[in-house]
């Protein structure tokens, strides 16, 4: 999990947070939202500003180009 291509590919998603203006959380939680055939997502927290992140997470939208970088960025090799 510690590799190379594991660190490049997270700062392709940083990257791609921080062009759409938002957390790594928030990213995470947009892309799920827009996967259709994703169900109900579940976000764990232990603290009100965890649970405030998430909600905020969930309010997130991200456009078609974005979701084509992420989806880009996860493929595998």
């Amino acid at each position: 999990m510690l590799s190379d291509e594991a660190f490049d590919r997270l700062d392709r998603f940083e990257q791609i947070a921080k062009a759409a203006g938002i957390t790594l959380l928030e990213l995470a939680v947009a892309w799920l939202l827009a996967q259709p055939l994703v169900g109900p997502i579940i976000c764990g927290a232990t603290k009100p500003s965890q649970i405030r992140a998430n909600i905020a997470a969930a309010a997130c939208k991200l456009d078609q180009a974005a979701i084509s970088q992420l989806s880009a960025a996860l493929a595998y090799s």
